[in-house]
């Protein structure tokens, strides 16, 4: 790094350590390392929080987050070219409730890479695509797939960070086991190729499942942009709204727009409580995903089955 700040100051240092967290954190140094590392516990614990229908381990290591310092930042996803990394979750989730996530997985069609530990198979990563991943819970598959899937997203790019989306999920493609099959590669499950013309088809289908996810998503990216509370290294506070939400608070660095990002993570309608957020009354507050104000007279707020909202004092 000290060569790259002479050379190419520019240029930024990414690590791609697919390890447990404390080991991940680590190549931050002491801010003389890496610029970016890539949190791989996010996209297994949000998976997990959504299948459970339960927010209490997400909470919990997202309490023990550390910030990271200024100009530095964690990589968010959800889904990449390789599988769903496991590893990530040791220390955080226990083994039962690991096993509990695969099983579930595996029903949605997962295939496993494998390492060996202590002369055991173990698993390293579930091969699935996220879209196949978020098809149910761990009673089994239902019709919310698609409200999980939107859920999952607004959660990474309301969380502290860099957010990246594969192109995959952008296009909420299905685990291609004919490529699979011709390659005899588990990956492969999670890297469809699409004909140019097949695809231009399904965009432009206003019936397809790839245009609704396509856009959906776009609009979210798009707001997202625009808010200063969503910076990489604003603050961040997570909050205890109860297991059946997940919530974090942040806040812009010039302390100006505060956002309480928040999202059911259950498949029913939920109420939350006014009074558990720290929505100043002397302010407007506006939803920034359904456009729409918060009425503060109003003691509580629906939430619709998998439903987030980005409560902003700042329209």
């Amino acid at each position: 790094r000290t060569f790259l700040e002479k050379s190419s100051p520019d240029c930024m240092i990414v690590t791609e350590t697919n390890l447990p967290f404390h080991e991940n954190l680590s190549y931050f140094g002491n801010t003389d390392e890496a610029h970016l590392i890539y949190n791989f516990s996010l996209a297994p614990l949000i998976i997990n929080t959504l299948i459970k229908g339960d927010s209490s381990a997400f909470r919990r290591w997202s309490m023990g987050m550390p910030p990271a310092k200024v100009d530095n930042s964690f990589i968010n996803f959800l889904a990449s070219h390789d599988g769903i990394g496991i590893r990530p979750l040791e220390g955080i989730l226990s083994t039962n409730d690991i096993q509990i996530l695969l099983n579930t997985l595996r029903k949605f069609g997962s295939k496993f890479t494998y390492r060996k530990l202590n002369n055991k198979k173990v698993a390293y990563e579930a091969n699935i695509t996220l879209i196949d991943a978020l098809s149910g819970t761990i009673k089994g598959k239902d019709k919310l797939a698609v409200h999980r899937f939107l859920c999952a997203h607004a959660l990474l790019l309301s969380y502290e960070g860099t957010p990246a989306i594969y192109i995959h999920s952008l296009l909420a493609t299905k685990n291609d086991y004919q490529l699979l099959k011709k390659t005899k590669i588990k990956r492969s499950i999670n890297r469809h190729v699409y004909n140019y013309e097949v695809l231009k088809n399904k965009l432009d289908d206003h019936d397809s499942m790839t245009r609704f996810i396509f856009f959906s998503l776009l609009k979210l990216i798009n707001i997202r942009r625009k808010q200063k509370a969503f910076h990489p290294n604003a603050t961040q506070y997570t909050l205890n709204l109860g297991n059946s939400l997940f919530a974090v608070w942040r806040q812009s660095t010039d302390k100006k727009q505060s956002i309480f990002a928040i999202s059911s993570v259950v498949n029913k309608k939920i109420y939350l409580d006014l009074e558990t957020i720290n929505l100043i009354n002397t302010e407007k507050w506006y939803d920034l995903i359904s456009e729409e104000y918060v009425n503060l007279k109003k003691k509580k707020i629906l939430f619709m089955p998998y439903q987030s909202m980005w409560i902003s004092n700042i329209k």
